[in-house]
């Protein structure tokens, strides 16, 4: 089973948040968004879809007979460069987003 890529980032969310430029949101979440008044922020945590084969690389690196720490920093940094690669228009519209208050803040 492959891990999401980098899989979590958190964000206090506004009512004013566009919902429509996050696809798939919980329904339950979208009720509490509903719900919740315009200068009340709320925590999501954003599972996202693109993974890397983690498993397969730890299997590759054991053939390698890679230590721990060497395994540990490759697969931290395969994570990383691919969270880069994929979530760069998602990070560039949470940045937009804080500016004018639609999200409070968020952590990559």
């Amino acid at each position: 089973m492959a891990l999401t890529s980098i899989a979590l980032l958190t964000g206090a969310l506004l009512l004013a948040a566009p919902a429509q430029a996050l696809p798939n949101i919980d329904p339950l979440f979208e009720e509490e968004l509903a719900a919740t008044p315009a200068d009340e922020g709320l925590t999501a945590i954003l599972y996202l879809s693109d993974s890397v084969p983690v498993r397969r690389l730890a299997a590759q690196l054991e053939l390698e007979r890679a230590d721990r720490a060497a395994r540990h920093t490759r697969i931290a940094t395969t994570l990383r460069r691919q969270a880069r690669r994929t979530q760069a228009d998602l990070r560039r519209a949470f940045d937009a987003w804080t500016g004018p208050g639609e999200i409070f803040s968020y952590r990559p």
